[in-house]
C-alpha cells in the first residue's frame, strides 16, 4: 500500500495522485479523476463542492486515520484554526455524507470518531489521470 505524506502546503491533486492503493482486482467503491475534480461512486457522478471534494480527497486518502476537526481545517483552509470550528467542520461532513453515502442513516464511509474527529471506512478506490 503507497504511503500519501501530507504536507503543509496540501495539494489535492498531488495528494490524490498518491491514493493508488489496494488494487487487488476487486471493484472499485469509487473512482476519482483529479484532473477533472471528479469523483464517481459505481456509475453515479458525485459533485461535491471544492470543500467537500478536498475533504473526501483527505479522508480517503488514509483510509482509517482519524483527522481531528482542528487539523482537518488547518488542511482545508489553511488558515489559524478559530476558537469555534464544531459547527463548520459539522456541517461540512454532513454535507458531504449527503452526497456519497448511499443511506444516510447508515454511514458506511466517513465515521465519526466521537469527542476527537473523522475517519474514512472503505475499501477500494482508483485514482485516475
Amino acid at each position: 500500500m503507497e504511503k500519501a505524506i501530507i504536507t503543509e502546503t496540501f495539494g489535492a491533486k498531488k495528494f490524490a495522485a498518491d491514493l493508488l492503493y489496494n488494487s487487488m482486482g476487486e471493484e472499485s467503491e469509487f473512482r476519482i479523476y483529479p484532473d477533472y475534480r471528479k469523483i464517481y461512486r459505481g456509475k453515479t457522478e458525485i459533485i461535491l463542492s471544492k470543500a467537500e471534494y478536498e475533504l473526501f480527497i483527505l479522508l480517503s486518502g488514509r483510509p482509517g486515520v482519524i483527522f481531528t476537526k482542528e487539523k482537518i481545517f488547518e488542511i482545508l483552509y489553511n488558515e489559524e484554526v478559530p476558537e469555534s470550528i464544531d459547527n463548520i467542520i459539522y456541517c461540512l461532513v454532513s454535507s458531504m455524507r449527503k452526497k456519497i453515502e448511499p443511506e444516510i442513516k447508515k454511514c458506511q464511509y466517513i465515521k465519526t470518531v466521537r469527542g476527537v474527529g473523522y475517519k474514512f471506512e472503505g475499501k477500494k478506490i482508483d485514482v485516475f489521470p
